[in-house]
């Protein structure tokens, strides 16, 4: 019973990095091959305080958010006056970086070794130390993350982020600022990695 509860626990963390890569993919039309740097860095940042300061799960969760959005932010400003292939190419560069920092950095990271004694969540008093509990944990974080897709798509941002998709050059001439909304779903879509990220970060501890 335990590994069927692992596997939905596993399901719907990465249903949260799905459902990110969607926004900036299916919604923006922007191939990126960045998410999983995204994720990682939630999932370093969220450890690392969690470890080396104590700071309680749900900020050290909102820190690995926050980290991931500054970094698309900075990465995002040039990489995304590119197109296409180039794009596609530069979004996978990133991720490379991130990996080799995240394999290499000894001092930080342990490099293959990970992060040990990451703290079980603890939400209000609440300790999340059973497989159906992290499940219920996993489940909540997936649905906030769809229904904030959901909520930006159907929105007026979401149609000028359907436009970019359809025909950039159309949005454009509409006099939409196409960079200003790729950015900002970037951003959002990098916040939504990390989140996921960092959850996955404790619970990898946990079954470990």
């Amino acid at each position: 019973m335990d590994y069927i509860l692992h596997i939905f626990v596993l399901v719907a963390i990465y249903a949260g990095s799905a459902i990110s890569l969607d926004l900036i993919a299916g919604r923006t039309g922007l191939v990126s091959l960045g998410q999983a740097g995204f994720h990682g860095l939630g999932a370093y940042t969220s450890a690392l305080l969690a470890t080396q300061a104590g700071v309680p799960f749900p900020i050290s969760v909102l820190a690995g958010i926050t980290v991931a959005a500054l970094i698309s932010f900075i990465i995002s400003l040039p990489s995304l006056r590119l197109h296409d292939d180039y794009f596609i190419i530069a979004t996978f560069g990133f991720q490379m970086i991130l990996f080799s920092i995240f394999n290499n950095w000894m001092g930080l990271t342990l490099g293959p070794m990970g992060i040990p004694g990451i703290p079980q969540p603890v939400i209000f008093g609440w300790q999340v130390d059973t497989p159906l509990e992290f499940l219920a944990l996993a489940a909540a974080f997936a649905c906030f993350a769809y229904f904030a897709v959901h909520r930006i798509t159907s929105s007026p941002f979401g149609r000028v982020l359907h436009a970019i998709r359809e025909d950039e050059v159309f949005a454009k001439a509409l006099g939409k600022n196409t960079l200003y909304f790729k950015v900002t779903a970037f951003a959002v879509s990098a916040a939504l990695a990390a989140m996921a990220g960092s959850l996955y970060a404790h619970y990898i501890t946990y079954i470990d």
